[in-house]
């Protein structure tokens, strides 16, 4: 039985325990990232180190898009900018169960996404 108390699905892979949870050693994702992908952010970065001279052209680009007439272009590139200099903006949610009724996970992972954007809004490098 699941939190929600509905029922567990069946084990059709016979790679899952009989929480529904993968066995250990075994992805849920078998054609996923490759270990020791390096992720795309880390690669922006990267280049922008070795190269500071193109930031200023893309900024310039950025901004350029910014006055462009289509407005969903324009939006695009205002939202980038905003988003880059303030912070995206937090999602809340509301939990309107009782206290009592709603799992620990649950609001760890609420405190983790808080978290998590904390550490984005301030420009700091998060691996997961």
């Amino acid at each position: 039985m699941t939190i929600d108390g509905g029922a567990l699905p069946e084990n059709q892979d016979g790679i899952r325990d009989a929480l529904g949870r993968f066995q250990a050693g075994t992805s849920g994702n078998p054609g996923g990232r490759p270990s020791g992908a390096v992720s795309l952010t880390v690669l922006i970065k990267r280049q922008l180190r070795e190269h500071p001279e193109e930031a200023d052209a893309i900024v310039a680009r950025l901004f350029g898009l910014a006055r462009d007439p289509d407005p969903k272009v324009a939006l695009a590139a205002i939202r980038e900018v905003l988003d880059r200099v303030d912070g995206k903006a937090l999602v809340s949610a509301e939990i309107s169960s009782a206290p009592s009724t709603v799992s620990a996970v649950a609001i760890a992972c609420l405190e983790a996404d808080r978290m998590l954007a904390e550490l984005e809004a301030a420009d700091l490098e998060v691996t997961t």
